[in-house]
């Protein structure tokens, strides 16, 4: 049976409207201003239907000065396909739209000589019913439990040392690894910042934080992820498909059921 929660998240994507709005957030943050000129309708019908995406929690707002930047919160859409999408079934629906962006991607290499670089901002924010020194030790310690994405082989060793200088690393035996990101910024039990290359593959930089706070019996989790690097047309949407599934699926089901990551 669905609830109120999920009862609003339906009638906000029920409007064709709200969703073209999500999907001018999808390639980054839009100040309202800037929305409102994509559509042919009144600055005060683009906020009324800013609104009832923000009550469902597909937009996050955050004001810079006098602007109000509108984020994409894929979190909640990954929680509906979860529901109703068992692991085999979407497995295969990806493999599907991974071979349909490729295709689509290869035909733009073939017709763009040069590419510029890329930007991108990425904001999520989940509830979890665990209190904040249990979601803590999950997003530090337990790294391992519920991240799941391996570079190297699915046995590899995936850790994060949860100081400055730390590192977030995958380690593959002999030496070998991956350094993902190095520990800039902790304040335990609170927030935690990291800067790197995260898997990019060519020249780049993310700037990643996970920061909490209590709600009520439960930790909010607020993520903020900043990149910058070579062009390339699939890193966002591969980052942003990421950090859902992460967020949206794995880390939950680990702090509320010890359910740990299968390796992928």
């Amino acid at each position: 049976m669905l609830n109120a929660e999920d009862n609003g998240l339906w009638k906000a994507l029920g409007d064709p409207t709200r969703r073209a709005l999500l999907d001018h957030l999808r390639t980054g943050p839009r100040t309202t201003g800037a929305l409102c000129t994509e559509f042919e309708m009144s600055r005060f019908g683009v906020m009324k239907h800013l609104k009832q995406l923000e009550d469902a929690g597909l937009v996050l707002v955050r004001r810079q000065g006098r602007q109000r930047f509108n984020h994409l919160n894929a979190v909640p859409i990954e929680r509906i396909a979860q529901r109703w999408m068992g692991r085999l079934t979407r497995d295969s629906a990806q493999r599907l739209l991974a071979l349909e962006a490729h295709l689509d991607q290869a035909q733009e290499r073939d017709t763009m000589s040069n590419q510029p670089s890329f930007s991108f901002h990425i904001e999520q924010a989940i509830t979890l019913n665990a209190p904040p020194e249990r979601v803590w030790r999950a997003i530090t310690h337990e790294i391992a439990s519920w991240w799941g994405f391996h570079i190297g082989p699915n046995d590899s060793e995936i850790t994060l040392e949860p100081r400055v200088g730390g590192q977030f690393i995958e380690r593959w035996g002999d030496g070998e690894g991956e350094l993902y990101a190095t520990v800039t910024f902790m304040r335990t039990g609170k927030k935690i910042t990291l800067e790197g290359g995260m898997g990019l593959g060519g020249p780049g930089v993310s700037k990643f934080s996970y920061a909490l706070e209590p709600s009520g019996e439960g930790t909010q989790l607020q993520f903020n992820h900043y990149c910058h690097g070579a062009a390339n047309a699939d890193v966002e949407a591969s980052f942003r498909e990421g950090w859902a599934a992460l967020l949206g699926d794995n880390l939950p089901a680990w702090v509320h059921d010890g359910k740990v990551a299968e390796p992928g």
